[in-house]
């Protein structure tokens, strides 16, 4: 079972946590490895994870990973 802490930031996050967001919480990459290992959530990338029952956007997840990047005519597919 989820942690209440994380289970909050994933709430407010609409299911989808960075590593950074994660710190911010005051959640460590010790206890993102022992919820993956549950398979209480599942990683989706590097330092992005998912709860299972998420709908997610590609591109959203990218601007995540990369808020300076700028995305002009991609396709994703």
């Amino acid at each position: 079972m989820i942690q209440q802490k994380l289970k909050q930031a994933f709430e407010e996050n609409n299911g989808i946590l960075t590593a950074k967001m994660a710190k911010e919480y005051g959640i460590n990459g010790s206890t993102l490895r022992k919820v993956i290992e549950r398979k209480d959530i599942q990683k989706h990338g590097r330092g992005v994870y998912l709860l299972d029952d998420v709908y997610f956007d590609d591109l959203y997840i990218l601007q995540l990973k990369y808020p300076k990047g700028v995305f002009s005519h991609c396709c994703i597919g």
